[in-house]
């Protein structure tokens, strides 16, 4: 395999051990194993980070080994940003590997074939070897596009890495803004993320380096990629790791499955605002505010307004655009995004002309009553109507994209009903 690999390790044994005889079977030409020092106050954690060493670095294959072996103990943030700086000084791309995440063989061939992929594609910062949601998301292509960029297993390039805002230097002039907001669609997800990004900021309770990495994604609003099956198993939650303890409900720890020859690739590069939406709720356990999108077209982040006005404010904002729905073919755009599926059906109340439900991810023959159409399908059949509209339920900053890249492309006007809250 041409594709290099980064190994972190430090003081676990059993899950080096592990790890290593996943590597081992995909064979890297070059090889890079990085560990942090022994801490002095800890009881014979120098002896199983010398064995761990040992374990790391018994290559017994045609191999390139490279080694950086601390003396100290540096900590969780600044050995491992430390370890991957090194990599990239000399790797333009490659895989990351820590000792307690157990790859499955298939994740260095899809990992290997991304990077070729995306290789000069700025928009995507990550590729990820995780995938928790089972059969809550089973999606078509092989892999999808997520704001989340899980490190149990990833793999990245030089220019992704260069952006790694390691102080944070960024977070004090967008904390009191709507950024994340923007980002998230929800003041509860605003709330979680806020706190989050305090905690790092301030080195209070986590010396994590991926609290970092994932606000550097998203200042510049990257894609990482997750694939459909997973590729990596934690092996580390028995409460042994620095961040990462027990998995009470196993959802963190989903079977390790295998991916499938030739990699098919997704139509459209945005997120995937349901599969986040899943993971803002049973990975990091954010509770959901279902009236905010109510509150958002009424203009007030204060009031709740019950679901049955929400037909009255879908009117208001429609109106606010001056069209008038009648004999108007119109368009769904997103309609299984959170907003679209708590407004969607309000919008079949106001409009008897619509013509289909625009959604790439989902294999439904209707939405709210109405033929679902891929993207493909809306830009080659739109022509035959119209003076058509377009109903954007889009919340997020890549969905916005998407929905205006598709209606330009389609030559019809579209009516976004979210206002946009970022402001970075």
């Amino acid at each position: 395999m041409d594709v290099p690999v980064l190994f972190l390790v430090f003081k676990r044994p059993e899950t080096t051990r592990q790890v290593f005889a996943a590597i081992k079977a995909a064979r890297p030409q070059r090889l890079y194993i990085a560990a942090d020092g022994p801490r002095h106050s800890k009881a014979d954690e120098a002896e199983l980070v010398d064995e761990v060493r040992r374990i790391a670095t018994a290559v017994d294959w045609p191999c390139e080994v490279h080694t950086l072996f601390r003396e100290s103990n540096l900590g969780c943030r600044r050995a491992v940003s430390g370890a991957i700086d090194w990599f990239f000084e000399h790797e333009e791309a490659g895989i990351i590997l820590e000792d307690d995440c157990l790859p499955d063989l298939s994740w260095f061939e899809f990992a290997g074939q991304l990077l070729s992929t995306y290789k000069h594609d700025t928009r995507v910062m990550c590729i990820s070897a995780c995938h928790f949601h089972g059969v809550a998301h089973t999606p078509e292509a092989s892999y999808f596009f997520s704001r989340y960029n899980h490190c149990w297993g990833w793999a990245s390039w030089r220019r992704a890495w260069q952006l790694y805002d390691r102080d944070m230097q960024h977070w004090p002039s967008l904390r009191n803004t709507d950024w994340l907001l923007g980002i998230g669609g929800d003041p509860f997800f605003q709330k979680h993320w806020t706190h989050m990004f305090d905690l790092a900021y301030e080195d209070i309770q986590i010396d994590s380096w991926a609290t970092r990495w994932t606000f550097s994604c998203w200042i510049h609003n990257a894609l990482t990629v997750l694939p459909s099956k997973n590729l990596v198993q934690n092996i580390g939650l028995d409460g042994s790791g620095t961040h990462t303890n027990h998995d009470g409900n196993g959802i963190l720890s989903p079977a390790l499955e295998s991916m499938t020859f030739p990699l098919k690739h997704p139509d459209i590069m945005v997120c995937d605002v349901a599969a986040d939406r899943w993971e803002d709720r049973y990975i990091f356990n954010i509770k959901l505010d279902a009236s905010f999108p109510y509150r958002l077209l009424s203009g007030s982040h204060d009031t709740t307004t019950h679901h049955a006005s929400c037909v009255e404010f879908a009117m208001h904002k429609i109106q606010d655009f001056q069209l008038s729905l009648s004999n108007t073919p119109v368009f769904l755009l997103a309609p299984l995004s959170k907003d679209g599926m708590l407004l969607g059906k309000a919008i079949t109340k106001i409009c008897d002309t619509l013509i289909a439900a625009i959604d790439d991810r989902y294999q439904a023959n209707t939405i709210f009553g109405v033929s679902r159409w891929t993207s493909q399908q809306f830009l080659a059949n739109v022509q035959h109507y119209p003076g058509a509209i377009a109903i954007d339920f889009s919340s997020s900053t890549t969905g916005r994209v998407w929905a205006k890249n598709l209606c330009n492309q389609a030559g019809i006007k579209r009516i976004p009903l979210f206002k946009d809250y970022s402001h970075a």
